[in-house]
């Protein structure tokens, strides 16, 4: 007998339609699945054998055959287990065969429990676009898949279950679409933090085993700005000193007498008041409610001979005179290798014994990511692209130390962004303030204003809105490959500038929905007011822009959400003051967000459709060149583009990403080829 089963797999982030097909046949027991399955499916032979007879199905002892299709894709994952399992007993006779416009994801545990599974979205995302219209996941997953406002989602817990709602003999209840609140917003973890794996790494062996970590690298190459992200990713507390210019007196505090009784004698010691960077991080924690933190210590190999012995004593103990580093806190410490600083003194054993040293090294591809969501001037992007060797440079010279660092790149992309709001030139003497690097610093120069020439030369806006000239098409298929992609820059900068907002207001609006159901809950108790709710929850929101300000947690785009919420309970409070009573109030109030959310639906559509004609263009005028698969690598490291595409979906995006797939893979066999070397 033959039964297929729908389900999805993953690659990348596209989801595609996968059967599962089972053949029970005669002859000698086995189990074979076929279809490119990697160890993790092939594995499922066991788990779905003993699920189902823990569950209290029959597992054929027959010749059994699964066959995942096509068998071009290569399958990974254990979601392929429930699909398998419920092949085979649809074949056997075990359960009734599921519709074709049904699919299913989850894997079975041995007891015959389903257990969550990894990339539920994306794949239910594809499913909705293949016409499936019911998809039964693990109840762990449900309200993630509901998020894709598409099929509908019926959780499963366990195999039983799920046999006896196919069969009839139970009824399954769809999953309610699910929306984040105040309460159940998701909690931030280390898979949130952009790059910097070995730092991360770092920080969890800091924190399970209670070590110090010292991060090494060149100045300027974002030490600072790695523990600020990790701090705003992970919501917690960061208190920042350089202590070069730290004194003993500064660091541990100053001395006093105190009198004091042993065995009935009284003496007189010293004692010390508090550090003034352990106040810090009291203070902090007074002023923020938060208990877990960083204390980030920069450039620890200055500090001065006479407060290098109680830099040991802190680095094993977490103490300055006497008082110790609050619990739940972790210290992280800092500095640059002696090549580049004079006073850099060299750690003896006794203290690199104390301290677990990771080296941050200049990394343009990882600095990237980072410069997508700081919007960094897309002429600091698209040249970096072109000369990727003057992302990083210190030399010495006749005349000194010329430098460029990855701190100089992203101040210099503030200030070009200052400059022309306000219709300033941007010449090589602003440049070379940033980019301390004559030869670099006139380079660069002279790129920009070709930068600018190609900005007002290819009207992007044109190009977005599906209007270029034949002529601007015509130019910029016969351009050299640096003009090509300088103007792929200009395109993605606009692009993803749009594809930007609608993520951050689409967030916007989510946290602003959980708070305006709050409130219409609160309007059932007696003698509720409107009003004095809204204003509960714009003063909730000043404080967290407040606390996150003093813990040094903050990001600007979190910032710039809390403010676009402000305004809107703002403008809603004020809607409220034109009303007569509480239910006519939050109706407006209901109005005024409904509005918003089409405001949002329209923006989206428009941004739709910009990275649509982006994708003609470049199928038009560089059909065989390597522009598409830059596109849509850039696309995918861009976090506020991939979150678009995968919210809302991008054919084009999703038909070369596939491609690359390909010739990624095209790639990897090649090498193999090639490192088959004969001796």
């Amino acid at each position: 007998m033959i039964c297929s089963v729908r389900t999805m797999c993953i690659h990348g982030i596209r989801g595609n339609l996968v059967t599962a097909e089972a053949y029970i046949s005669n002859g000698l027991p086995g189990f074979d699945i076929v279809g490119l399955p990697d160890a993790a499916v092939k594995e499922a032979r066991e788990r779905v054998r003993a699920a189902a007879k823990s569950s209290g199905v029959t597992f054929p002892n027959s010749r059994i055959t699964v066959n995942l299709a096509p068998a071009s894709l290569k399958k990974s994952g254990t979601h392929f287990d429930l699909p398998i399992l419920l092949a085979i007993l649809a074949a056997y006779g075990q359960v009734r065969k599921p519709r074709l416009d049904c699919a299913f994801l989850g894997e079975v545990a041995l007891d015959g429990t389903v257990r969550r599974v990894s990339g539920v979205l994306p794949m239910v995302l594809a499913a909705k676009r293949e016409g499936i219209e019911r998809i039964y996941v693990p109840a762990e997953n449900a309200a993630e898949a509901t998020l894709a406002h598409g099929p509908a989602i019926y959780p499963i817990t366990s195999v039983s279950q799920l046999v006896d709602g196919l069969n009839g003999l139970a009824e399954l209840e769809e999953e309610p679409i699910w929306v984040p609140t105040q309460e159940n917003v998701p909690q931030l973890d280390f898979k949130d933090v952009l790059g910097q794996e070995k730092v991360k790494r770092a920080l969890e062996v800091a924190a399970a085993g209670g070590h110090n970590v010292l991060l090494i690298g060149p100045p300027g190459i974002g030490k600072t700005a790695i523990m600020e992200q990790i701090a705003q990713e992970l919501d917690v507390c960061l208190v920042s000193y350089s202590m070069t210019h730290h004194t003993r007196q500064s660091a541990l505090g100053l001395p006093f007498i105190e009198k004091k009784v042993f065995n009935g004698k009284e003496y007189q010691v010293s004692e010390y008041t508090m550090s003034e960077i352990i106040a810090s991080v009291y203070e902090t924690m007074e002023a923020t409610g938060k208990k877990e933190g960083i204390l980030f210590l920069d450039e620890i190999n200055c500090v001065s001979e006479t407060l290098a012995p109680s830099m040991l004593q802190f680095l094993q103990y977490k103490i300055f005179g006497r008082h110790r580093v609050p619990e739940g806190w972790i210290v992280v410490t800092a500095g640059n290798p002696p090549e580049y600083n004079r006073s850099v003194r060299e750690f003896d054993i006794v203290t690199w014994d104390r301290l677990k040293r990771i080296d941050v090294e200049p990394d343009f591809d990882a600095w990237k990511e980072f410069a997508y969501q700081k919007h960094v001037h897309p002429a600091v992007m698209t040249y970096l692209e072109i000369r990727k060797g003057d992302f990083y440079k210190v030399e010495s010279t006749v005349n000194g130390k010329r430098f460029v660092t990855a701190r100089g790149w992203d101040d210099l992309s503030q200030m070009i962004h200052l400059y022309e709001q306000n219709h300033l030139p941007v010449d090589e003497k602003l440049i070379i303030q940033y980019l301390q690097n004559p030869k670099i610093a006139k380079e660069f120069a002279v790129y920009y204003d070709l930068f600018n020439k190609y900005r007002s030369d290819y009207q992007v806006d044109k190009i977005l809105a599906g209007k270029a000239t034949k002529a601007i098409r015509q130019r910029a298929s016969a351009a050299k490959f640096d003009e090509r992609l300088s103007l792929l820059g200009l395109l993605l900068d606009a692009a993803t500038g749009e594809l930007r907002s609608v993520v951050e207001r689409e967030e916007m609006l989510r946290e602003l929905l959980g708070i305006l159901k709050d409130v219409k809950a609160a309007l059932t108790a007696p003698e509720a007011d409107l009003a004095a709710l809204l204003e509960e929850q714009l003063c909730r929101q000043k404080t967290r822009i407040d606390t996150g300000r003093r813990s040094g947690s903050l990001s600007q785009e979190a910032e710039r959400s809390h403010r676009r919420i402000i305004a809107a309970l703002e403008r809603q409070k004020a809607l409220v003051g034109q009303t007569v009573d509480s239910q006519t109030g939050f109706a407006a109030v209901k109005a005024d967000f409904d509005q918003m959310v089409q405001g949002l639906k329209a923006q989206a559509k428009t941004a739709g459709e910009m990275l649509n004609n982006l994708f003609a263009f470049c199928e038009e005028v560089f059909p065989e060149g390597q522009e598409l698969l830059i596109l849509v690598t850039e696309l995918t490291i861009n976090y506020y583009a991939a979150t678009f595409i995968s919210r809302y979906g991008c054919d084009a995006y999703f038909t070369h990403n596939q491609e690359l797939l390909f010739y990624e893979r095209q790639q990897e066999i090649i090498s193999q080829l090639e490192s088959l070397e004969l001796n």
